[in-house]
């Protein structure tokens, strides 16, 4: 959950649009949502400007895809890094892209880009962790 989303909440109770039961609803995952495996941080986004990574390197495709799925409920975004093509495919989420270069899932990048990022790599064997930072400066706003 970002601030925007967190303001829209709080005026749709201020303006009566919400009750304040349906409001601790829709924060109760704040700021973690425990799924027995893994505790999603649905708060990071508030609290450091940025959502919580997905890091899928010693997790099983399950455990990714179920944290991911938690993420995109809350809040329509998330991003994987070091994922596979079959992570990505077994996700089933519209919408979400796979960077094959990089091993990335990424969906609800920041569309108000700000800044220029220039990556520079020293040759083809950097191109993997060249396109990692492409695609997360990308999804955090960046150029």
């Amino acid at each position: 959950m970002n601030s925007n989303k967190l303001k829209q909440i709080l005026e749709s109770i201020k303006s009566g649009g919400v009750s304040v039961e349906d409001a601790i609803s829709k924060l109760k995952h704040l700021p973690y949502e425990d799924i027995s495996f893994a505790k999603v941080d649905h708060h990071r986004h508030l609290r450091q400007g940025v959502p919580e990574v997905i890091f899928a390197a010693g997790k099983t495709e399950e455990q990714v895809i179920s944290i991911a799925k938690a993420m995109y409920k809350k809040s329509r975004s998330f991003l994987v890094s070091r994922a596979t093509e079959r992570i990505y495919s077994t996700l089933k989420i519209k919408k979400a892209l796979f960077h094959p270069a990089s091993g990335m899932i990424s969906i609800g990048e920041e569309k108000k880009k700000k800044g220029n990022i220039l990556v520079l790599t020293a040759g083809t064997s950097d191109i993997p962790v060249a396109d990692e930072a492409v695609v997360t400066s990308s999804f955090l706003g960046s150029r």
